[in-house]
């Protein structure tokens, strides 16, 4: 079967104010549970529905991963992933989550008892193979 191919500035997405990725449903449960994530996840869909989050100014687009990737450097989970901003939120239980929602999304303001890392993304531009990446010293 063949795929046409999607004009983007046609996407049948509506546009999002947040992203939410949120680990919980892995395969090889290491930063939580597989049962408390899947309780934060549940928390999580409740929730945005509950106070008016899937449509509108302050549209919430969530997402389950299998894996965020925080365990591997010892990240307690749940991890929640808040974009834009690519804020990292540690044990995002769902009392961590009601907090997240209050205060970061509707209120902007981060969550900093939970918070590990914000703006994580590299914007260097992406060079092809042939050329080194370029290393920044810390500063």
């Amino acid at each position: 079967m063949e795929r046409e191919s999607m004009d983007w500035k046609h996407s049948p997405l509506t546009p999002y104010r947040w992203h939410l990725l949120l680990c919980a449903d892995q395969t090889k449960p290491k930063c939580c549970d597989k049962a408390t994530g899947l309780l934060a996840w549940d928390y999580l869909k409740r929730r945005i529905k509950e106070l008016g989050l899937e449509a509108g100014i302050q549209k919430v687009h969530r997402t389950k991963a299998n894996c965020l990737r925080g365990c591997d450097v010892g990240i307690p989970g749940p991890v929640l992933l808040v974009y834009p901003g690519g804020w990292w939120y540690r044990e995002a239980t769902p009392e961590v989550i009601e907090q997240i929602l209050q205060q970061h999304l509707l209120n902007g303001i981060p969550v900093d008892s939970h918070l590990v890392a914000a703006d994580t993304l590299d914007p260097s531009p992406i060079l092809p193979e042939s050329e080194p990446v370029p290393h920044h010293a810390p500063d």
